[in-house]
């Protein structure tokens, strides 16, 4: 049943709190600030809601009856509507916020007050909804007992949300507010709000543990549970029995979904068993001295102090939860839910997003949103357990194995520790180190790293894999190395003999890249060679020309290695093509990171330059194949 909300600007709060208690009810209301989308003409939408409308409630206070505007336009057309139905239909419903004249025009209808007991008020509606539904509906409306069967189907497929909450954290209306404008955001990012619903016990004065039948039944239709985590709902024994009601109602074939959001600030070990492992949406900053916390949007959002960050989380909220929604949706309505094959050249691997310390928690979420508009999947989606290396690994798991890229943020702070372990931000990169993913890490550019008095933590930030950079540059970073794919063959292929020995001379500084650069050669079944890094300097000396001169190819990794050591290497090499029984078929300089290294300003017949200080790109590589295939073939 479609019920049409006319009302003053000036109501618009007791509007919103009407039509949420309507929709609680099962019934369909339209009210502008939820069900007039951005670029509708809304002058045609709002006659077209209204001739669809099974009734339209007209709220009037002595505000709104003594102001002209639109909401004058709504009545009147309203009333031509109500022309057009039998006198024994109840069509237009004027509803009293408070003691006024009703206008002369609708004097006439029996008025429906909701002062000063609101609650009396409102089951007055209830009561004219059911008798219509129990009457033979109007030709010129939809029909409540011949409904089309795809929209019983559409009905059903409906996403509930349940909203929990302590009703001491909706003090100033926190929750009504933060709910209305996630429900907003959800609805843009959807196009409509046809295909969900959000619901709370806007009544709740109390935590009083007894749920009425009304609250039972949303909760055990809800398809996803969002708690406001706060001391309040941890000591409420009603949020602990709307948990466990969800928990308890089962849907076949269905995974019900917890989302957390953290008002405040919460230790892991005071949540219940069934939030540990979820990573909560944080609605709280600390100062800059992480001394103060300030709860987003209180005591309103409109409080201008932290309004940026408030609004960034609803905004980032919403993503996840369209997200949520449609894959709900698809499963409820039977259709199949089809993910990209990470074995695919064109699909986005999974990139996986380190946890931080809590000075860089909103980066994190900043990146996690971006990464995820950018349409790849960041893992891990549930929080990771840092009692000991091996419960860290544990946690990892899956997450850290399917995907590509790990990428870390990083700051003076090492982490939580346990006895004798590392931080957490030294445990995570050790693990992905050992399980040859390439690192992405980050710092503030400006960062003191002297100022850090954690040893293994200034090692971290003083690594190679660190960018100091502006971070919406590292965003874009991430972006193009995930997107990199250097198993994927490219338009300039070259077919080259496994016989082939390739030496990569690179300097401790240079490990990592040089094993990036053999894992995409092995991909190529060419055999790579890397030199000895630990021993005497005298027998690292040795192996190196041995295989100067006996190699298929030589390629110079000039990374973070100082310009002084590429140019001795290169006179090395230079020196020894003399020596050698036949010809180097190829010989390279590989420019890689930081990408701010000088030219070496030496020059050598037929030495090619592969420019990979932005990302490792195996088309760069070409010119250096081209030289492989013909030297094999002479």
């Amino acid at each position: 049943m479609n019920i049409f909300i006319s009302y003053a600007r000036e109501d618009q709060q007791i509007a919103e709190k009407l039509y949420h208690d309507i929709k609680n009810q099962g019934y369909h209301p339209w009210l502008d600030t939820y069900d007039l989308l951005a670029g509708q003409k809304w002058e045609l939408e709002i006659k077209k809601a209204l001739k669809e409308s099974h009734f339209c409630l007209v709220l009037l206070s002595k505000t709104s009856t003594s102001k002209r505007g639109y909401v004058q336009k709504e009545k009147n057309i309203a009333l031509e509507e109500l022309e057009q139905f039998p006198e024994s239909d109840i069509y237009l419903i004027p509803v009293r916020l408070d003691n006024c004249e009703l206008p002369m025009r609708l004097n006439h209808l029996n008025a429906v007050d909701i002062f000063p007991h609101y609650e009396d008020g409102l089951n007055r509606l209830f009561k004219a909804f059911k008798q219509k539904q129990k009457s033979s509906p109007n030709q010129n409306h939809y029909s409540e007992t011949s409904v089309d069967p795809q929209m019983d189907q559409n009905t059903s497929n409906i996403v509930n949300i349940y909203i929990s909450y302590s009703h001491i954290d909706n003090d100033n209306q926190w929750v009504d507010t933060f709910a209305n404008h996630l429900q907003n955001q959800i609805t843009k990012r959807l196009g409509g709000s046809d295909t969900f619903s959000i619901n709370w016990d806007q009544g709740a004065d109390s935590d009083r543990p007894e749920l009425n039948e009304n609250i039972i039944k949303q909760i055990e239709n809800a398809d996803m549970l969002m708690i406001i985590l706060s001391p309040g709902y941890l000591n409420s024994k009603k949020c602990a029995r709307e948990r466990n009601t969800f928990y308890r109602a089962q849907h076949a074939g269905l995974d019900k979904k917890l989302i957390v959001i953290e008002r405040e600030q919460i230790e892991s070990h005071m949540l219940p068993k069934e939030i540990q492992n979820e990573r909560p949406h944080r609605f709280w900053i600390k100062d800059q001295n992480q001394r103060f916390l300030k709860i987003l949007g209180e005591p309103k959002p409109e409080d201008t102090t932290h309004v940026p960050n408030y609004f960034s989380q609803i905004m980032n909220l919403s993503f996840e939860m369209k997200h949520n929604i449609t894959e709900i949706a698809k499963r409820k309505s039977n259709l199949p839910i089809t993910e990209p094959s990470h074995e695919s050249t064109n699909a986005l691997p999974p990139i996986f997003l380190a946890e931080v310390t809590d000075d860089l928690f909103d980066r994190r979420d900043e990146l996690e949103q971006y990464l995820k508009q950018q349409g790849f999947k960041v893992v891990p989606q549930n929080n990771l357990v840092f009692t000991d290396a091996a419960s860290c690994k544990t946690s990892m798991g899956d997450a850290l194995e399917q995907s590509r890229v790990f990428v870390q943020l990083l700051g003076n702070l090492p982490g939580k520790r346990y006895q004798n372990q590392p931080g957490i931000c030294r445990m995570q990169y050790d693990l992905a180190r050992q399980a040859n993913k390439q690192i992405l890490s980050w710092r503030k550019p400006n960062l003191e790293i002297n100022a850090c008095e954690d040893i293994s933590q200034k090692e971290l930030l003083s690594g190679e894999n660190v960018m100091a950079v502006d971070f919406e540059e590292f965003k874009a970073h991430v972006v193009k190395r995930a997107k990199f794919n250097p198993s994927a063959r490219t338009h300039s292929e070259v077919d080259l003999s496994p016989d082939l020995w390739i030496f990569l001379n690179a300097d401790p500084v240079d490990e990592n890249q040089a094993k990036d650069i053999a894992t995409l050669f092995k991909k190529r079944n060419l055999s790579v060679a890397l030199p000895i890094w630990e021993g005497e300097e005298s027998d690292i000396i040795e192996d190196m020309e041995s295989w100067m001169l006996d190699s298929d190819g030589v390629i110079i990794v000039y990374g973070y290695v100082k310009t002084t050591k590429v140019r001795k290497q290169l006179r090395m090499c230079r020196n020894l093509l003399f020596r050698r029984e036949k010809k180097m078929p190829a010989l390279a300089i590989y420019e890689g990171k930081p990408g701010t290294q000088p030219p070496p300003n030496i020059e050598i017949p037929n030495l090619k330059v592969i420019n990979c200080r932005d990302c490792l790109d195996e088309s760069k590589f070409m010119p250096f194949f081209n030289d492989l295939k013909q030297g094999e073939i002479s």
